[in-house]
């Protein structure tokens, strides 16, 4: 009969410092967020939002979303956040 093959262990990957925020606009995060309408068309959308204060400074939605639209979004973000500023 024939053993089975040993698992390999995965060693541990060493962490990143994480970095240190400590006012608004200093660090923005970003995700997609996808679902599908009754009428079987996909939806996606695109959240930025702002990791101090964890207020979303833009969401842009779109049935097809490429990354000129990514890039239009993140220009009305920053615009957005300079106007407050």
């Amino acid at each position: 009969m024939r053993k089975k093959k040993p698992k390999r262990r995965v060693q541990a990957k060493i962490r990143e410092e994480t970095l240190d925020i400590k006012a608004s606009n200093d660090c923005w995060c970003m995700d997609f967020v996808a679902d599908q309408l009754f009428t079987g068309e996909k939806l996606r959308a695109l959240t930025i939002l702002d990791i101090f204060t964890r207020q979303s400074t833009e969401i842009g939605i779109g049935l097809c979303y490429k990354s000129l639209d990514v890039v239009e979004s993140l220009e009305k973000a920053i615009q957005v956040v300079s106007h407050f500023v």
